[in-house]
């Protein structure tokens, strides 16, 4: 089960992941490498020197934990789109390292860049299960997933609050999306939405049924529902 939080201090036993834009690697200012080690510092710059790709993922390894550095296009071509698209790649990027929690810095990002990158990460955790069999529940206990992420660094009013209900809200969507038509019918969606308006304060949630529907003149949707088994329905919620 994923979970993430604000760390006020770094975790030295835990692997970090370092952003830091094409500009960056040149000048590596001290508050890019403020969260590491000196033995960090030290092999990070000692790595940078060497000729690097200019995007992608690099570790390093110190007497300390593993840094994998994460590298960026410059600041100015970088849109909130890219951080967000890059953000959510960190999950299947470090699979390979076998890394169970994460600390991830600040780095070169600053701003909605960082707000923009902390949501494609949170976002990137999400995997629909649903019908998966006992043979990949077994297989999967067996190899080392990233479960927890630590986020260092400054943190906006409300941020950890806005991530979860985005990671809620999304997750809801994809699941109705992801599951079979053969499930996702009109008496799945009509339990859905029951449950939203049941948790959320001020949601409505309102059914309308065939005898409601065509009294209203509703006739597309009954025409559409006319092939299948089930009542068609008109599912509404309201926030108010």
């Amino acid at each position: 089960m994923f979970s993430f939080s604000f760390a006020p201090t770094v975790n030295k036993k835990t692997p970090l992941l370092l952003p830091i834009t094409e500009e960056d690697v040149k000048k590596l200012p001290k508050e890019v490498l403020s969260p590491l080690s000196k033995n960090q510092k030290d092999t990070v710059r000692l790595a940078l020197k060497n000729n690097v790709p200019s995007e992608g993922f690099l570790t390093v390894h110190s007497n300390d934990s593993l840094v994998i550095i994460l590298l960026l296009k410059k600041k100015k071509e970088l849109t909130t789109r890219d951080a967000r698209e890059i953000g959510q790649q960190v999950f299947s990027s470090v699979a390979k390292w076998k890394v169970a929690s994460l600390n991830i810095a600040e780095g070169s990002l600053d701003g909605e860049m960082l707000t923009a990158f902390r949501e494609g990460v949170v976002l990137g955790s999400y995997e629909f299960n649903d019908f998966r069999g006992s043979v990949f529940k077994d297989k999967r206990k067996q190899h080392i997933e990233l479960t927890k992420v630590f986020f260092l660094g400054k943190k906006i009013s409300g941020e950890q609050k806005q991530l979860k209900i985005l990671l809620k809200a999304t997750s809801l969507t994809k699941d109705i999306i992801n599951c079979p038509p053969a499930e996702a019918n009109p008496s799945y969606l009509e339990r859905k939405i029951k449950k939203i308006a049941k948790e959320i304060p001020k949601v409505k949630a309102t059914v309308l049924k065939e005898n409601e529907l065509k009294k209203l003149g509703c006739n597309g949707i009954l025409a559409v529902g006319l092939g299948s088994h089930e009542q068609s329905r008109l599912l509404i919620l309201e926030y108010k």
